[in-house]
C-alpha cells in the first residue's frame, strides 16, 4: 500500500518550519558571538575562505547527517543524474530519516539527491553509495580521499548517511571546508536551496519539504543541511548570501533543535555586521615577475583572490610576493611562488602564482666551451681569410707599378 503524507501532515511541518520567522532574535548581533551551546562552531567566508569566528572549530565531534553533504557531492561529480540507482536489501532497511525505498525500487540518481538533501533519507544515502562505490566500504573510502584533497585532514567517514558509528567523525571546521567546496557546484546549490520536490516512489508519493529550517527563516538563506543523532545531538550547515558575500556558519553538538537556528542566526549576524570582503587579484593577474637565466618571467594568479577584513580596521591588505621557481627548464604553467595578503605582520589570505612563459634550460658548462670553441675557429678562419686577402692586394699593386713603369720609359 502506498505511504501518502496527508495535506495536514505535510503542511504542519511546513507550519512548523515557517513558524520560527516570527520569532526574536536570541543575541544582539553587534556583539561577538558569546554562550554558545555548541561542542563547536565556525563562520567562513566562502568567497576568501578565512574564518571570521570560531569556538573550537577543531574540536572532533559526530557529524549526524551533514555527512550527506559528502556523499552528494561525490555523486554529483562521479555519478550521472539519469542513471537508474537500484535499492538493495541493505538501503532498505537502514533507519530514521527515510524516503520508503523498497527492494529493487529503480529511482534516477537526481531523485534519489532530492530524498537525500530535503528528506535526509537515509536509505537514499546507501542506495547512491553502492551504486557509485560498488559498497559502503568503498564509497567510505572515496568519501575519506575527498575530505584528504580538501584539506580536512581530522575528517573520518565510515557511513554515508552519518547513522552513528564511533570511527565516523569531523570537525566543524572540515565540514565548513567541505561544504564550502559543495556549493561550487551549481547542482549542488540548487539542490540543497530547494524548498520543496514532489517526490514518486514505488510506495511513497510525497511532496518533500526541505527540512533545514534556515532556508524558512533567515535572509538570504541559500542552504545546506542539518543533522541529528542522540550521540551527535543537533549539527547544522549554513550558508546565507547578502549582496555580493555569502557566509556560512557550522555548529555542532547542540542539544536544542530551536537552539541550534537561533545559534547559528547570531554567527551569520555576527558575519554580515563585522566584515567586508573585497576582491584582491582577478584570475590572469601578474602579480609580479621574477629572473632565470638573466630572463625576466611574469608570476600570474590562476584564481580570483578575495580578502575580508573586519568593518572598523583602519589598515589595509598588502601583498607580499615570494618566489620559488623550479629548477630549470619547466613549463608554461608551473608554480613558482606565492602572493600573500596581510594585515600588519597578519598572514590573512594567499594564493599560489604560476610561470607566464616556458622557461628553457640554461646552456650546460660542454655546451658553452664547445660554442667558445667554435667562435674562435671562425674568427681565426675570419682573421686568415683576411690576412690572405691584404697578401693578395700587395702583390697585385706591385705588379701593376711594374707594369706602369716599363710603358713610361
Amino acid at each position: 500500500m502506498k505511504k501518502v503524507w496527508s495535506w495536514c501532515g505535510r503542511a504542519g511541518l511546513v507550519f512548523s518550519l515557517v513558524f520560527n520567522i516570527s520569532m526574536p532574535q536570541a543575541y544582539a548581533s553587534d556583539e561577538t558571538p558569546t554562550g554558545l551551546t555548541a561542542k563547536g562552531a565556525v563562520v567562513i567566508d566562502m568567497k576568501s575562505g578565512q574564518v571570521l569566528f570560531d569556538e573550537h572549530k577543531d574540536i572532533q565531534a559526530y557529524p549526524a547527517s551533514i555527512t550527506k553533504v559528502m556523499t552528494c557531492i561525490l555523486a554529483l561529480e562521479k555519478g550521472n543524474l539519469q542513471d537508474k540507482v537500484t535499492t538493495s536489501q541493505l538501503a532498505r532497511d537502514q533507519e530514521g530519516n527515510r524516503v520508503y525505498l523498497e527492494v529493487g525500487e529503480q529511482e534516477t540518481l537526481e531523485q534519489m539527491l532530492y530524498g537525500l538533501m530535503l528528506n535526509s533519507g537515509n536509505d537514499a544515502a546507501v542506495a547512491i553509495a553502492e551504486h557509485i562505490g560498488g559498497s559502503v566500504p568503498k564509497f567510505a573510502d572515496m568519501m575519506n580521499a575527498k575530505a584528504k584533497e580538501l584539506g580536512a585532514v581530522h575528517t573520518h567517514f565510515v557511513t554515508p548517511n552519518g547513522l552513528h558509528d564511533d570511527n565516523h567523525y569531523t570537525t566543524p571546521y572540515d565540514m565548513a571546508l567541505i561544504a564550502n567546496y559543495a556549493m561550487k557546484n551549481p547542482k549542488f546549490r540548487e539542490i540543497v536551496s530547494t524548498q520543496y520536490y514532489d517526490w514518486h516512489g514505488q510506495s511513497w508519493d510525497s511532496r518533500l519539504v526541505n527540512i533545514n529550517p534556515m532556508l524558512w527563516n533567515y535572509d538570504g538563506a541559500t542552504g545546506v543541511k542539518t543533522g541529528f543523532t542522540d550521540q551527535a545531538g543537533q549539527t547544522m550547515i549554513a550558508s546565507a548570501k547578502r549582496g555580493d558575500r555569502e557566509l556560512m556558519a557550522v555548529e555542532m553538538g547542540v542539544q536544542m533543535k530551536q537552539t541550534i537556528r537561533l545559534e547559528t542566526t547570531q554567527l551569520l549576524d555576527y558575519g554580515f555586521d563585522h566584515f567586508n570582503t573585497k576582491l584582491l587579484a582577478h584570475a590572469g593577474d601578474t602579480l609580479g615577475s621574477f629572473q632565470v637565466n638573466g630572463r625576466s618571467v611574469s608570476a600570474v594568479i590562476h584564481q580570483d583572490l578575495y580578502g575580508t577584513t573586519a568593518k572598523d580596521s583602519t589598515q589595509t591588505l598588502q601583498p607580499s610576493v615570494e618566489f620559488a621557481p623550479p629548477q630549470t627548464p619547466f613549463p608554461k604553467g608551473s608554480k613558482v611562488g606565492t602572493v600573500t595578503y596581510k594585515l600588519g605582520d597578519q598572514a590573512v589570505v594567499s594564493a599560489d602564482l604560476f610561470s607566464a612563459a616556458d622557461v628553457l634550460s640554461p646552456l650546460t658548462p660542454t655546451s658553452q666551451s664547445k660554442t667558445r670553441t667554435i667562435g674562435y675557429m671562425g674568427l681565426g678562419a675570419a682573421i686568415l681569410a683576411a690576412l690572405a686577402f691584404l697578401s693578395w692586394a700587395r702583390r697585385q699593386r706591385k705588379t701593376t707599378k711594374s707594369t706602369t713603369t716599363y710603358e713610361g720609359s
